[in-house]
């Protein structure tokens, strides 16, 4: 699929943690691929969105955006799951953390999986620059926004 053309309906919500950013989504009458490392969060995800995963609204992808397939550790903050992350530093943020062996795919892969988003978030702590980089000139989503 790839040159594909933008999605007009399709949202990308790359961290999407606890998935308030993917209800507004799915409120506002988008498609949704919630990527999510962390598996509770997923889970979490899953429970909350049963209906539109049902409804074939929504996708959670429980993968970590990194510049190559494979397996990673995620730290997981136990404080803040919003600091979760690849990079160390940050996920290890006021001590209390556990570590996961996550899924890594390229932003790419997804992409070339559920289409190119007419609108990319992404939010995934000091890793935000390996879905930039993927960004290829011809799947470019008409909006991207980064924390």
């Amino acid at each position: 699929m790839r040159g594909q053309r933008v999605q007009p309906d399709l949202i990308f919500d790359v961290g999407a943690c606890y998935g308030d950013d993917t209800a507004h989504y799915l409120a506002s009458g988008y498609r949704v691929v919630a990527v999510e490392a962390n598996p509770a969060m997923a889970n979490h995800c899953r429970r909350r969105f049963a209906q539109e995963i049902t409804e074939r609204r929504l996708t959670v992808e429980q993968v970590a955006i990194w510049e190559d397939p494979g397996q990673r550790t995620l730290w997981v903050n136990d404080s803040n799951p919003d600091h979760t992350s690849l990079i160390p530093e940050s996920g290890q943020r006021n001590g209390r953390y556990h570590e996961v062996t996550v899924d890594c795919v390229p932003l790419g892969d997804l992409f070339d999986r559920h289409g190119v988003p007419y609108y990319l978030k992404v939010d995934i702590e000091s890793a935000d620059q390996w879905c930039l980089r993927a960004i290829r000139p011809d799947d470019r989503p008409v909006y991207v926004s980064v924390e």
